[in-house]
């Protein structure tokens, strides 16, 4: 499940950019989707800001002038900056048209009791931010509001996503679509390597985590060649992911 879900900050739901942040070093908590979903080389046009691609913090929250990136596209100004959990939840709660989700890391250190426990046979019981992250995704389908994600699977798969797989029923049965992409169809499509949030087809989040599963920041970006490039990772990736319910981990699709 996703954990962190604010109520929408008049400050951001203010701009008509948006800001990147340095993520604080305390926040290492719940960083998944953010981070968590149970419930190099493209450098885009005008922008000076490198997408990885697959291979062929604040000061206690507050803004960090130093790190301020401000870039002018035409007549329009947008500015970068990391952002906090705390900040990156009134994103969700901003989402009025659709949320998709690119999740693409081998495994994610937040959800590490939850995997110990699957691998000696025991589940933990049901957390708040699982029932948050419910309560939310519940809402979006009452209001017609998808939320999309693909999940890629490599070979050998690790234990994380033996595990997550075995999991995401319960992601389709509170209203979302998820679906799984071999890791070598990855490489083909040429898709990125850090995670990412497509909003309403206007703003990207990008989650950057580090060879751990630790989640170091987080970039908030809504300058028109940076979406235009994540639309398409998302156009490209969507039309070929096979839906959970007919992937077979052993064996793609079923």
């Amino acid at each position: 499940m996703d954990s962190t879900i604010g109520a929408p900050g008049e400050a951001l739901a203010s701009r008509h950019y948006v800001e990147e942040r340095r993520l604080s070093g305390a926040v290492r908590d719940r960083q998944r989707d953010i981070c968590r979903s149970r419930i190099q080389g493209h450098r885009p046009r005008g922008t000076g800001h490198a997408a990885r691609t697959w291979p062929a913090g604040s000061r206690n929250g507050r803004r960090d002038p130093s790190r301020l990136v401000e870039l002018r596209v035409g007549r329009r100004r947008v500015t970068r900056q990391h952002v906090a959990p705390a900040e990156f939840g009134e994103l969700f709660a901003m989402v009025r048209r659709s949320s998709w989700r690119w999740e693409c890391q081998r495994s994610y250190a937040v959800d590490g009791d939850e995997l110990q426990a699957w691998k000696a046979g025991r589940r933990l019981p049901e957390s708040e931010e699982d029932r948050a992250w419910e309560a939310y995704i519940r809402g979006l389908r009452k209001r017609g509001i998808p939320f999309e994600r693909v999940r890629v699977f490599h070979a050998p798969p690790t234990d994380y996503q033996r595990w997550i797989h075995s999991t995401t029923a319960r992601n389709l049965r509170i209203g979302e679509d998820v679906r799984w992409l071999a890791e070598s169809r990855v490489h083909d499509l040429e898709m990125p390597q850090d995670d990412f949030y497509l909003i309403d087809d206007v703003r990207v989040a990008v989650l950057r985590f580090d060879g751990f599963g630790e989640m170091t920041g987080v970039v908030i970006d809504d300058d028109p060649g940076v979406v235009s490039l994540h639309r398409t990772w998302r156009d490209r990736a969507w039309a070929v992911a096979i839906p959970h319910h007919l992937y077979d981990p052993a064996h793609g699709e079923r």
